[in-house]
């Protein structure tokens, strides 16, 4: 076991030349005229599970812009500097489409965590067209890095906190997605009037089935 956590820091390690990009967003795009989704990635980054699901999403008609969380946060970012990447980029999309078009945030795993974050710093233009927030599978508590022993399964509490973020959302429509074998998360300490809780079969990567989870976040996407 000790083996296989060494070989598994030495890999992981490794992975941070490839963390180079300043702003590492991959855009699928569409043609129809649906809201746009920016999505944060899990601290896994941009392929499997996560890859396969923003194609998916693609695939429904939606344009959405995912952020490689392990690259963007391999680096400690700030709240603040991550919702004023992001509140650029996202402004920019909106640009290119009809002046009432709406958007969706959606965060996945580490992802959801710095979801709520952003949105509360967001100015009241992006804002106002913000029609959905959308966390998929969130955890406790985070602080804007990625750790190597997050990645193995044995992280500890970090030192922001992320339901109290959630219920600082107020007004905002939030839909929070979990696995039904995801049990250690406080739903009940969630206070939004605007909040949902839905369960998808599975655990915390949803067995897998990429194209329901994308179903669930389309038929919320409005």
């Amino acid at each position: 076991m000790k083996r296989l956590i060494v070989f598994s820091v030495i890999f992981l390690s490794s992975l941070q030349m490839f963390a180079q990009e300043k702003f590492p967003v991959q855009l699928f795009s569409s043609a129809a005229d649906k809201p746009f989704i920016f999505f944060i990635s899990g601290d896994g980054g941009m392929k499997g599970f996560t890859l396969s699901l923003c194609k998916a999403i693609r695939d429904r008609g939606f344009t959405i812009a995912s952020l490689d969380a392990r690259a963007y946060f391999w680096n400690k970012k700030s709240p603040e500097q991550t919702e004023t990447e992001i509140a650029a980029y996202v402004a920019d999309q909106l640009k290119s489409g009809n002046n009432n078009r709406r958007w969706v945030m959606v965060g996945y795993s580490f992802g959801a965590d710095i979801t709520p974050f952003v949105v509360n710093r967001l100015p009241d233009s992006l804002k106002s067209r913000l029609s959905q927030v959308v966390l998929l599978s969130p955890s406790t508590s985070t602080d804007f890095e990625v750790h190597l022993s997050d990645m193995l399964g044995i992280g500890k509490k970090r030192s922001m906190d992320v339901i109290a973020e959630i219920n600082r959302l107020g007004k905002q429509p939030t839909v929070l997605f979990s696995g039904e074998d995801e049990t250690e998360f406080p739903f009940n300490q969630i206070s939004l009037s605007t909040y949902t809780h839905q369960v998808i079969k599975g655990g915390h990567h949803f067995d897998g089935k990429y194209e329901d989870v994308a179903d669930k976040i389309a038929g919320v996407s409005r």
